[in-house]
């Protein structure tokens, strides 16, 4: 029996079902590094560690849960030194921040501009968040030495039911050392006469001056606060007498303002 000639044009088809196999097998072996890259301008996926940041900011408890639970560090900062309990904090998110504190967040860690948590909460005026904080445990002395305390960033920013509440928990109203001025001087620079009188009712100095040399009653003067200047006129008589860097007193700006009411309480005490 003759044997059927071999032929190339015979071959063909079988050496391309054989390429194909064979680049089959490779790409089904490959390695991850062998794949091709995104293209370019792909955003990269965050990893869980600022998806916790992100959900503490929204006040998504139910993700911060969960991204806790797969082991994501719970003070993990971003490149402001916040972590996910000051920017839940900050936002208010009680519920969130109850969260993070029960998973071991560090209710002391500072920020760059040294603001804990506490802090945060405060100077957002949010009421609810404080007091959890306080109740966790939080040192509601942290960041005196440099401004930078839950009372002191209460006060600047005119909340005054959390200046009460910091008052009451234990806050010191006077100037931290070496920190310069203290509460009292930010609440009237920020015209925010209601913390200023609670201030002065719970402690803070008639004598606390500013950095340039102005007193508490100069301050509010200038703030319009005749209710304020009459307290601090009758705590300390003689502070009306008192000259700032440039050597003006508080009548002198009271008449600068044409004010004839704080003129009046000026003269007559």
């Amino acid at each position: 029996m003759k044997k059927a000639a071999f032929t190339w044009r015979a071959a063909i088809p079988f050496a391309g079902l054989l390429c194909a196999f064979l680049m089959l097998c490779y790409l089904l072996k490959a390695p991850q590094s062998a794949k091709l890259p995104p293209p370019t301008g792909a955003t990269a996926v965050p990893d869980n560690r600022s998806l916790l940041l992100q959900a503490a900011r929204q006040g998504d408890a139910i993700t911060v849960g969960f991204l806790l639970g797969q082991n994501t560090d719970v003070n993990y900062t971003n490149a402001s030194g916040q972590s996910a309990l000051h920017l839940a904090a900050a936002n208010g998110h009680t519920d969130t921040v109850s969260t993070l504190v029960r998973a071991g967040a560090d209710l002391e860690k500072n920020d760059v501009l040294n603001r804990a948590a506490l802090a945060m909460a405060a100077a957002g005026g949010h009421l609810e968040t404080v007091q959890y904080l306080l109740n966790a445990g939080a040192d509601i002395s942290n960041g005196e030495s440099t401004m930078q305390s839950a009372l002191m960033l209460a006060s600047e920013n005119g909340h005054s039911a959390v200046v009460e509440l910091l008052l009451k928990s234990g806050a010191s109203p006077l100037p931290g050392r070496n920190s310069g001025s203290g509460p009292a001087v930010r609440a009237l620079r920020g015209n925010h006469t209601v913390c200023a009188m609670t201030l002065l009712l719970n402690g803070a100095s008639p004598e606390e001056l500013d950095s340039d040399g102005n007193n508490l009653l100069m301050l509010a003067v200038a703030a319009n606060a005749p209710d304020v200047v009459n307290l601090l006129l009758k705590k300390n008589p003689q502070s009306k007498l008192h000259t700032n860097n440039k050597g003006e007193n508080a009548l002198d700006w009271a008449r600068r303002q044409n004010n004839t009411e704080l003129i009046k309480l000026l003269l007559n005490n």
